[in-house]
């Protein structure tokens, strides 16, 4: 008989329950998975908190009432999991061992609500085993914010989806339309879209489009086409008709930047990307693809301008980037490697 591992997962859909079944039926896992969204749309700041964090605290609750005669207790949020921990090690209730997986805890701008985040990650994080972060740099980091729980810290890189589109039926009508060039930026989080339109400011003959919410536009550009949050199979077809993707992002402590990075590179698309933490994980330079160094729009520019002029070097990027992720970064590989911690730490506590 496997171990017996509780799985949860506030988001997420069918999809990605089954494919973390079948990883951990793989590894000798029998799973249960806790999955449940909010049924309502509440309105103004408490709502939208309730919104964000409701799921986690519902499904932190279910596995208290599930967690008996489980060896392990995987935890896909890592608000779900220190809610989990904290609240098992404040009523002394006795649990298996817990691993978080894409942990994150960004820095806010208010100390004060910063210092009390700590606190309470510090006080569940007793009761975790391991820490699943996906980038090397936010490991190194948090071993020294929590160095109490330093050795719990692992990196697993992210995975993204194999793509839906019917490639062979879009790449012909992009034959039959032969698109003018134009370069593609998108998301939101840690973006650098100002350093991305000073940069393109010289190559004015080529169109940048830039997909992202409303309070992340850049300001007025003559080659910018700024088109708002578009997600799914659009914002795929937009990665696939582009010549260039580019990934402008800031310096910051933490990473950002790699589902739009990995689906860039499944789609074999040459990609210059800011070389900031995260980014060194997926992408290496002159490889499959192109780094340049934080805040340089010369650099960006200078890149940019050399891909536009070498087709057969994109080509050589693209294929390498596409290579890249097949081998390493799809979402089965990345989930596999989670349920194995899960699976491991299961096994120790039984050894």
């Amino acid at each position: 008989m496997g171990k017996q591992a509780l799985f949860l997962q506030p988001w997420g859909g069918e999809a990605g329950a089954g494919l973390v079944q079948e990883s951990a039926t793989v590894l000798s896992l029998d799973s249960e998975i806790l999955q449940d969204g909010l049924p309502f749309d509440w309105q103004g700041i408490w709502g939208k908190l309730w919104k964000w964090y409701g799921p986690s605290v519902k499904i932190a609750i279910r596995g208290l009432v599930r967690r008996k005669g489980k060896d392990v207790i995987l935890c896909f949020d890592p608000m779900c999991g220190l809610i989990f921990a904290s609240t098992a090690r404040l009523l002394r209730l006795e649990t298996p061992p817990i691993v978080i997986s894409m942990f994150l805890l960004r820095p806010w701008k208010y100390p004060f609500m910063d210092r009390l985040r700590y606190a309470f990650a510090n006080f569940g994080l007793k009761r975790v085993s391991k820490i699943i972060c996906f980038s090397s740099v936010e490991v190194a980091r948090y071993k020294k914010e929590f160095p109490r729980h330093a050795e719990k810290f692992r990196f697993v890189p992210v995975g993204a989806d194999p793509t839906s589109l019917d490639l062979e039926k879009e790449l012909k009508k992009l034959e039959e339309s032969s698109p003018a060039p134009f370069i593609f930026s998108g998301g939101t989080t840690n973006r650098d879209y100002h350093t991305l339109v000073k940069a393109m400011e010289g190559i004015p003959d080529v169109k940048l489009k830039i997909f992202a919410k409303k309070a992340d536009h850049p300001g007025e550009s003559q080659n910018l086409e700024f088109l708002g949050d578009v997600y799914g199979d659009d914002y795929e077809r937009e990665i696939l008709a582009s010549t260039i993707v580019v990934l402008p992002l800031y310096d910051k402590c933490f990473a950002s930047g790699q589902l739009t990075l990995l689906k860039a590179m499944e789609l074999g698309k040459a990609i210059i990307a800011t070389n900031a933490p995260g980014v060194r994980d997926y992408i290496t330079d002159g490889v499959n693809g192109v780094l340049v160094p934080p805040d340089d729009p010369k650099a960006m520019a200078s890149a940019i301008g050399g891909l536009l002029g070498d087709a057969d070097r994109r080509g050589e990027l693209g294929e390498a980037a596409r290579r890249t992720h097949r081998e390493s970064f799809t979402q089965a590989m990345s989930v596999s490697k989670i349920i194995a911690m899960a699976a491991e730490v299961a096994g120790a506590k039984s050894a």
